[in-house]
């Protein structure tokens, strides 16, 4: 009989920890490599399935479908462009890698059944692997110089290419706006958290990484992680902020800082040429239509190619299989070698979804965003609403559902959140 019930609390054990355990590794995604990472989702997903199956169909028959339609309907019409794919073998293949877009709200939505002191952890391990990865790359940085460049590093540049030494070989690759795009997250994280304690030892360790973070995204010189600190910061401090008097106060604090910023970016020209010069260069670029060759960033180019591409297929696209040989001829015919040279992609979610199917799709993907930002504003989660906003914007210069790193940034979040703050939330207020 002891047997019996001890086999019994082992196996509850089981099916409880050992999924949880594997989606904390998961969440160590800022400092895994591609292969470990890949290798943590198999068993992840194996885990969360087998493991918690009794819960899964419970869930199944209780919870809504509707949560897990929205949330993968975009996903579904990506698969389905493979039929009109020429390259189907690619297109299987990226629809593969994808697979996350699916298995993570179906697995959150009604497997795990995480609680609010999990979701917590689990953000808690996301921020600290952005810790290490930040405090990895600078030390890296540091000996890839040499010690006598220390004063360098710390000054912002002074002559150091920090963008450039994290691109080297080091033991995973290391791309700035997906870094960026990490801390980011993790400082809305912690601004959440500020106003989510009373404990006044957690909210200067708080304030101090946000701190540690935003010098972080300064060496990192990503624009659309600065951008993004710019834009959304403001409005998540002001929306967190309950009363008008400390509204005032914490928008005169932004200004400050804003500032402090504008300081280093004017008089530091890496910073300069990245996020002013290239603003500069777009609003030419829009009001008189032609590109000035002097330090053009690639991406006009590959904007120009994505546009025509879009233009000669507005509804269906091409078909995920067959967007990077399309672009390739593109960038060949316009004569844009280092562009087909090195195959680059669409450098954006949006044409990424217009040319893999077309209006269907994006407006399929935007209205995903848009339910689910509706949503986080009716339950106040402010959270939930700011994390949207990042994806929207770095979804303008980046092709995030195409690497698995940002595929998984998207899931993950997007899945938790919307889990916390609608299943969650009713399964409460049912109690």
């Amino acid at each position: 009989m002891k047997r019996n019930i001890f086999n019994k609390e082992k196996a509850v054990f089981l099916s409880e920890k050992v999924p949880f355990f594997l989606f904390c590794f998961i969440c160590l995604l800022p400092i895994l490599e591609v292969t470990l990472v890949s290798k943590g989702l198999l068993f992840f997903f194996a885990t969360g399935i087998l493991l918690k199956y009794k819960t899964g169909f419970k869930n199944l028959t209780n919870i809504p479908k509707k949560h897990l339609i929205i949330n993968v309907a975009f996903y579904v019409l990506l698969i389905i462009t493979i039929l009109y794919s020429f390259d189907t073998k690619q297109g299987s293949k990226a629809i593969v890698r994808q697979l996350s877009l699916f298995l993570f709200p179906f697995i959150i939505f009604y497997f795990l059944d995480l609680s609010k002191k999990q979701i917590i952890q689990l953000a808690k391990v996301f921020v600290f692997a952005n810790v290490i990865s930040s405090l990895y790359l600078i030390i890296y940085v540091i000996n890839y110089y040499g010690i006598d460049n220390i004063d360098g590093v710390l000054s912002f540049y002074s002559g150091l290419d920090f963008r450039s030494a994290i691109e080297t070989d080091s033991y995973k690759e290391w791309h700035p706006a997906y870094i960026g795009a990490f801390i980011m997250a993790s400082i809305l994280i912690l601004i959440h958290g500020i106003y989510s304690t009373t404990s006044k030892k957690v909210k200067l360790s708080n304030v101090g990484l946000i701190v540690f973070f935003i010098s972080m995204l300064l060496l990192l010189n990503s624009r659309t992680a600065f951008y993004s600190l710019i834009i959304i910061t403001p409005i998540q401090l002001l929306l967190e902020t309950k009363s008008l008097k400390n509204k005032i106060v914490m928008f005169l604090v932004y200004l400050v800082c804003i500032g402090v910023l504008g300081y280093f970016v004017v008089n530091e020209y890496s910073l300069y040429y990245r996020l002013l010069l290239q603003i500069e260069k777009a609003y030419d670029w829009l009001i008189t239509g032609e590109i000035l060759e002097v330090a053009v960033d690639p991406r006009y180019y590959i904007y120009q190619c994505n546009y025509e591409l879009f233009l000669e297929k507005p509804w269906l696209g091409y078909g995920i299989g067959d967007i990077q040989y399309n672009l390739n001829n593109c960038y060949l015919d316009n004569e844009y070698f280092k562009l087909y040279n090195n195959e680059f992609n669409s450098h954006s979610n949006y044409f990424f979804l217009l040319l893999s199917g077309g209006i269907l799709i994006l407006g399929s993907f935007l209205f995903l965003i848009i339910h689910n930002i509706r949503h986080s504003i009716r339950n106040k989660d402010y959270l939930f609403f700011s994390f949207l906003i990042l994806f929207l914007l770095v979804g303008i210069s980046e092709s995030f559902l195409v690497r698995l790193n940002g595929i998984l940034f998207f899931s993950i979040f997007n899945s938790v959140l919307y889990y916390r703050n609608q299943i969650l939330k009713k399964q409460d207020c049912l109690r």
